[in-house]
């Protein structure tokens, strides 16, 4: 594992920081697996701390982390610009960075079919766009993002805060990968268009934010539309720093009979997911506890239930627990945990 951190590193130190965000610099970085984790020229046991692939603060220092056990990357470029991805996170939380989506927003999120079919639209258009840029396309693109906003206001706050946060750190992971790997560059701006049309990619919607985020931002460098700004000084998500004057269009909405079935599906799959969960795992804790932290990529909410496909944290008597395995949880209006099954 230290051969591969140190080789890590060396990729990492002949990339041009500032070229990828004004002001970003390079963090430090630590990998880790089930025991250990290598950090310059330290290895030690694994704590609590080291959870996912993310930025922590680390003896009073903001450091980018990587679970090498669970998420290998084979290609040392690749790994080398994720790695730079989770240090921009670093670098969000140094500058405070203020446009943080709200989670329990994401697992509430509302698969209309409506706001769906005009996502998808979008999405259309982005890649387009990026083929072949117009202006006029690119308004009608904002022009369908602003219906969106006055018709689907929460759902289109938490996709634009998520764009705002992993879009942008997106972006520069793939501006790191065309500085380390022309070739790995251009294979993976073609999967996130792939990505982007692909209906079934629409739930749930956190993810394909990353894609929509980054692939926005590709467009505007690419055609010289100013979006650069200084992280942590402004709310304002990369939407509305693009699109002050735009005004919403009326649109016959075409729906789609694969989105309705997309939607039914997922539906009708939580719902046996947890059912089958909870008739084959016992309460394991009862009471009221507030809930601290899970892996918003890997939870799913249905009705009162919460499914956690790897951890779920809690604060009991204010320490913070963690269960690191799946579990379920029964959450009331407030979203305070009242059981815990696993």
């Amino acid at each position: 594992m230290m051969q591969l951190y140190n080789a890590l590193r060396e990729k990492i130190s002949g990339v041009d920081f500032h070229r990828l965000w004004p002001g970003f610099k390079p963090f430090k970085f630590a990998l880790y697996d089930e025991k250990n984790v290598y950090f310059g020229e330290n290895v030690f046991a694994k704590d609590e701390r080291f959870i996912g692939n993310t930025a922590i603060i680390y003896n009073g220092e903001h450091i980018a982390i990587w679970d090498a056990g669970r998420s290998p990357v084979d290609n040392l470029d690749i790994f080398a610009a994720k790695i730079i991805h989770e240090m921009f996170h670093a670098f969000q939380n140094l500058n405070k960075e203020k446009r943080w989506a709200d989670e329990i927003a994401g697992l509430n999120y509302n698969y209309a079919r409506d706001n769906l079919n005009i996502k998808y639209k979008e999405n259309e258009l982005l890649k387009a766009l990026h083929d072949n840029f117009t202006a006029k396309k690119f308004e009608r693109f904002l022009a369908l993002r602003e219906y969106r906003r006055k018709h689907f206001a929460g759902e289109f706050e938490y996709e634009t805060k998520i764009e705002s946060i992993e879009g942008i750190a997106n972006y520069v992971e793939l501006m790191a990968l065309k500085q380390l790997n022309s070739d790995k560059y251009l294979k993976a701006v073609d999967v996130i268009k792939s990505e982007l049309v692909d209906i079934g990619n629409l739930i749930p919607i956190r993810k394909i934010c990353y894609h929509t985020g980054a692939l926005l931002l590709l467009i505007c460098n690419e055609n010289n539309i100013p979006f650069f700004h200084h992280i942590g000084e402004t709310e304002k998500t990369v939407f509305e720093l693009l699109a002050r004057e735009i005004t919403a269009v009326e649109i016959d909405i075409e729906n789609s009979a694969e989105i309705d079935a997309l939607i039914r599906n997922y539906r009708n799959r939580n719902e046996n997911l947890l059912n089958n969960f909870l008739n084959n795992h016992p309460c394991r804790l009862e009471g009221e506890y507030k809930i601290y932290g899970f892996d918003p990529m890997n939870t799913v909410k249905h009705e009162n239930y919460l499914y956690c496909r790897h951890f779920l944290a809690y604060i009991d008597n204010g320490e913070v627990k963690f269960v690191r395995k799946q579990c379920a949880a029964e959450v009331d209006e407030r979203f305070n945990m009242r059981a815990l099954y696993w």
